[in-house]
């Protein structure tokens, strides 16, 4: 797991969910503490990443994991898309919601629904199916990106 300090909570929830894949060593927790450098060190080492549209995930991109999902709440997945990866999933509710693409920080609607409208079994099927494609098995490393 990847991403700034403030991604912490969010990091800490999913970790929570997963326990038996934190006592093997299966999800490692470095939100917070890579830099730049440092994260594309770790995407040497990554088959496969799941991630917002943020920096984190084109230097995924850039990286050429090859496998990249991609969920885009209020950006435009046509504007923004990483690039590099052999098989990039970009998820987005841009052709359901009229409001879209926004690009707010903050919904001028009141609403999140752009981003929970994205859900996670879409956001699985996704990245296995990515993974099936590029021919790698479901146990290689994978990372999820904040």
């Amino acid at each position: 797991m990847v991403g700034s300090k403030g991604d912490a909570p969010l990091v800490a929830r999913i970790l929570n969910a997963f326990p038996q894949f934190q006592s093997n060593g299966r999800i490692f927790d470095a939100s917070g503490k890579t830099n730049v450098q440092e994260m594309y060190a770790l995407y040497e080492h990554v088959q496969a990443a799941v991630g917002s549209d943020s920096a984190p995930l084109h230097i995924a991109g850039a990286c050429r994991i090859p496998v990249l999902v991609g969920i885009y709440g209020p950006t435009g997945y046509r504007r923004t898309p990483p690039i590099g990866s052999a098989h990039i999933k970009l998820l987005s509710t841009e052709d359901k919601l009229t409001c879209q693409p926004c690009h707010k920080r903050t919904c001028p609607l009141g609403t999140t629904e752009c981003m929970t409208s994205i859900r996670p079994p879409e956001v699985l099927e996704a990245l296995l199916n990515g993974l099936a494609e590029v021919g790698i098995q479901q146990h290689s490393g994978l990372s999820i990106i904040g």
